[in-house]
């Protein structure tokens, strides 16, 4: 697959084979859609939904007509695929916190808070039960936030292309670690030689408005790196499209 044009930070814009692809855009989603987003999360919380429940992509666009055409006309112009040949298939509203819950806002409308605190003392109680002064055969295994590399169609096979639109700003702004990690699938990266390390991928940070794009192969495992402060929100849809998987 060939790539057309770079961008001054060497990411792809254009591409001419539209199998598989992987692209970075800002000031794509304006400032009150972004609002409106956020909104229509509090909403789904007060329908009795968790922070990272995933929906059928027909009530993102009844109640968010605007970032979802913006975004197929995204695919569509820089990624060549014709908006009749690509619908949204499910969406989330992410929002997703530290472990240990620093930096937190209690009282954060986009986050189910009970849960989100239930998960928080569950880590620190199994920590506490880890730690290194406790003799074994007594002391347990610590939990971490971990980085699991999974392509979006090992979840499900529906799940051909990703756009995902940030809601808040990282690198200490709203949040603090919790980057996106993409793994390029090659010999270097994926091969018997690995030794567990990775060889080559992209890393990607939070900000406003920013709009991450993949293909959900295997040529685009992706994680969420851990996250040490704030909170991290993102809009993720999922798209069905009929060229991507032919």
């Amino acid at each position: 697959h060939e790539c057309s044009a770079l961008d001054e930070t060497g990411v792809c814009t254009i591409v001419e084979d539209t199998m598989c692809f992987r692209g970075v855009h800002d000031n794509i989603v304006p400032e009150e859609e972004r609002l409106a987003t956020l909104k229509f999360a509090e909403e789904l919380l007060k329908d009795g939904s968790d922070h990272f429940d995933v929906y059928l992509a027909s009530k993102l666009e009844q109640k968010l007509p605007g970032v979802v055409q913006k975004l197929r006309t995204l695919l569509a112009d820089v990624y060549s695929l014709p908006q009749e040949e690509v619908e949204p298939f499910a969406f989330r509203i992410l929002s997703a916190g530290p472990m240990d819950g620093y930096g937190v806002d209690r009282k954060e409308p986009h986050l189910q808070q009970r849960n989100y605190e239930r998960w928080v003392r569950r880590n620190r109680q199994i920590n506490e039960r880890a730690k290194p002064s406790i003799p074994w055969p007594f002391r347990g295994e610590p939990v971490r936030d971990q980085c699991l590399l999974l392509s979006d169609m090992e979840a499900d096979p529906n799940f051909s292309i990703y756009t995902s639109v940030f809601l808040t700003t990282g690198a200490g702004m709203d949040f603090r670690g919790g980057t996106t990690l993409y793994v390029d699938d090659d010999d270097s990266t994926l091969g018997s030689h690995r030794r567990h390390k990775i060889q080559r991928g992209l890393v990607i940070d939070g900000s406003e408005g920013r709009v991450v794009v993949s293909t959900g192969g295997l040529e685009n495992k992706r994680c969420r790196l851990p996250l040490r402060e704030g909170l991290r929100t993102e809009l993720q849809v999922w798209w069905d499209s009929a060229s991507s998987s032919d």
